[in-house]
């Protein structure tokens, strides 16, 4: 996920024209190494959405409950509320629906998402 160059490879040599993107590293290891949560979960998830748009391929990235935070309100949650996690993965999560949120704006990219329950 981190060597963009060999992902093009694949997506070119493939003739791929959508992505399921679930490479992330959970809160229990991001946790104990945010360093390494930053690099799979951020700038993976930056090389995937970078080839998607140069490609033009659709994207899709599951997300999760872990997006919200306790102050979230609960049962049931609405789509647009507070979103403030307390975990390295959870961060994660939010960037990524809101980098996707901005490419599908500001590109064209047809990015989905969906939030799954913990």
């Amino acid at each position: 996920i981190l060597n963009k160059q060999g992902l093009e490879e694949i997506l070119v040599e493939h003739r791929i024209d959508q992505v399921v993107h679930f490479s992330a590293l959970l809160s229990a290891i991001g946790e104990q190494n945010v360093t390494l949560a930053l690099q799979v979960n951020i700038e993976g998830f930056h090389n995937i959405i970078d080839l998607c748009k140069m490609h033009e391929l659709k994207l899709f990235c599951p997300s999760t409950i872990g997006a919200f935070g306790p102050e979230t309100p609960r049962n049931p949650t609405p789509d647009l509320t507070i979103q403030r996690p307390k975990t390295i993965y959870g961060v994660s999560k939010v960037y990524m629906e809101l980098l996707g949120e901005y490419y599908q704006h500001r590109y064209g990219l047809d990015f989905r998402s969906a939030r799954f329950p913990g």
